[in-house]
């Protein structure tokens, strides 16, 4: 249990069952008991369910998850998860099911920000180009590019020059302008 919770302390604000199975490995049975001892709440709404940690105990739990040095591990789970995640719903952002999926996406915006900043800290280009197309579009549709747009600008920073990578591309053509 104290294991499952610090790898849950990744997350910021709330979360799925889906992202905490993937990012902190555990079940559905699990995050009941965690709930019920009360180190999460289970919040229902807008057709998921999702808990949250409050804030004292998401600061206690890091802490313990980076003196089990499986922090890194478990930021690079939540990372692969919000990727994933958001990649895979660029095409439905635009569909018939728009409203819903970027009212999902805006429930875990604070977490796909999070996912972005460690793409940029662990320098993962990779992570970076399969968000990019689904972040933009978010961004742009919800208004919110002002909030993105500084994260975009800090990812062209972060990448080395040395080594260009695709992304530098991607974020020049995808931003135009904007960048300048």
């Amino acid at each position: 249990e104290r294991a499952v919770a610090a790898r849950l302390a990744v997350f910021f604000f709330c979360f799925t069952l889906a992202a905490a199975q993937a990012v902190g490995q555990t079940t559905a049975a699990l995050l009941q008991r965690l709930t019920d001892l009360s180190l999460l709440h289970r919040q229902e709404g807008g057709g998921d369910v999702r808990y949250s940690m409050h804030e004292v105990l998401r600061v206690f739990a890091h802490e313990a998850l980076d003196r089990a040095g499986e922090a890194v591990l478990a930021r690079d789970r939540h990372l692969e998860f919000y990727a994933d995640s958001v990649a895979s719903c660029y095409e439905t952002m635009t569909g018939p099911q728009q409203a819903q999926v970027l009212a999902g996406l805006q429930r875990a915006d604070a977490n796909m920000l999070l996912a972005w900043q460690w793409s940029i800290d662990r320098q993962r280009p990779e992570a970076m180009r399969v968000m990019l197309p689904a972040l933009y579009r978010y961004a742009t549709i919800v208004s919110s590019l002002a909030q993105w747009l500084p994260r975009f600008e800090s990812a062209l920073a972060a990448l080395s020059v040395a080594q260009p990578q695709p992304i530098h591309g991607m974020l020049q053509a995808r931003l135009g302008g904007a960048l300048n």
